[in-house]
């Protein structure tokens, strides 16, 4: 309301004649409502600056590049709109400092990231990883819902919400569940995020972070013993109870791996078989080929739960290999044992002439005719392994009973 001293000084005024006329006075009211439309929105810029940054913050972890630039311009227009009138100045060092605070974010390595982690969240990304960990793979298997709901004792939409923001943030990967009644989630970790977790536990350990009840951990893991989706061990069927897993143990191959091949319900017992040995072969066969995996059980592992199938193609079964390698021995050792025998003929041959008298000698070796044309040695090997050596051998090999 105006006070006096307003009106006063408003009745000393003098008139002044308006520059429009009567026909074009809509033209001038709707000039100043154009006026007063820009001042409320030079306002608005200046009561939604702020936000605006705060919500390019929560942003940010979706996509580092875009952000920043988009961050950049906002400030150039905030500014420029800005400019037009000196009175509607504001304070452009806390915007500059929301920018540099949501460009540090941007550059954030994966351990920082875990290490801002909190609540829900951090125990959700915790229990994941220790479940990666305990099974020596990067996918956590079968996990009900029900579980994640104990460990950070709230309901099934928070949980939830935390799986969307840790897979917004990167951390964690969603592979194919299964929604409705009975259903579970499946989980899986990249190669940063785990040498990162496992940097994370060693700085500030386990327990103590987590926050979290440790049986619950150890009641997931019994989850592995119950009937749904099904005792790991007993769940599985007898055909699957005799795959030979002995083959890749050296590579960490154990029963939880055949376990979780099992739930995908994709692969069949006599193919996982087969591409067990086909892999184990190629291992210890062609071991060139495989040195460009820096995983080799993901390799395996990840091809079978899909369904698909692990072969070599100069593969040799364990049966043909090692009959392969019996027949090899076998005629080895027949080779030796002839060379020996023949070294022991030349051994007694040579003593039985030095043994012989000439005389002796000269009638073996005398020519019986014109067609005889047999050389004198080898009438004497001739007529010692003939005669002489049935006898002898027995002083120069030991028999086999």
């Amino acid at each position: 309301m105006p006070t006096i001293d307003q009106l006063r000084d408003k009745s000393k005024k003098k008139f002044v004649k308006s520059d429009y006329r009567p026909w074009n006075y809509m033209e001038e009211i709707e000039k100043e409502s154009n006026e007063n439309q820009l001042e409320i929105n030079k306002e608005s810029v200046r009561d939604q600056a702020s936000p605006l940054l705060i919500e390019k913050e929560q942003k940010i972890e979706i996509n580092g590049e875009s952000i920043e630039d988009q961050l950049e311009l906002n400030l150039a227009v905030i500014t420029e709109s800005l400019s037009a009138d000196p009175n509607l100045e504001i304070k452009k060092q806390d915007i500059q400092a929301k920018s540099i605070s949501a460009n540090s974010i941007i550059h954030e390595t994966t351990l920082d990231t875990i290490f801002r982690l909190s609540g829900h969240q951090k125990k959700i990304f915790m229990f994941i990883f220790e479940r990666c960990a305990s099974r020596a793979m990067l996918s956590t298997g079968v996990i009900q819902g029900d579980i994640l709901c104990e460990i950070t004792v709230t309901t099934l939409k928070m949980v939830k919400t935390s799986i969307q923001r840790l897979v917004g943030k990167g951390l964690i990967n969603r592979e194919r569940g299964k929604t409705g009644r009975g259903g579970f989630y499946i989980f899986s970790l990249s190669e940063q995020v785990r040498n990162s977790s496992l940097e994370y536990k060693r700085m500030v350990g386990f327990e103590n972070q987590l926050g979290i009840n440790k049986n619950s951990i150890d009641n997931h893991k019994a989850i592995n013993q119950e009937s749904t989706p099904g005792d790991k061990k007993n769940s599985l069927t007898e055909e699957w109870m005799k795959i030979n897993i002995y083959p890749l143990e050296e590579i960490g191959f154990k029963q939880n791996h055949l376990i979780d091949i099992y739930e995908t319900q994709l692969a069949d017992p006599q193919m996982v078989q087969e591409s067990i040995l086909h892999f184990a072969y190629g291992l210890e066969y062609q071991p060139e080929k495989f040195k460009q995996y820096s995983d080799l059980l993901n390799v395996l592992i990840g091809r079978l739960r899909k369904g698909k199938p692990w072969f070599e193609q100069s593969y040799r079964s364990p049966q043909e290999i090692a009959q392969a390698e019996l027949l090899e021995t076998k005629k080895v050792g027949l080779d030796r044992k002839k060379k020996m025998e023949e070294d022991a003929f030349k051994l007694a041959l040579a003593e039985w002439q030095d043994e012989s008298s000439p005389s002796e000698l000269a009638l073996i070796t005398a020519k019986k005719g014109v067609g005889d044309i047999m050389p004198a040695g080898a009438k004497l090997s001739k007529y010692f392994r003939d005669t002489i050596w049935p006898e002898t051998k027995k002083a120069y090999l030991i028999s086999e009973e």
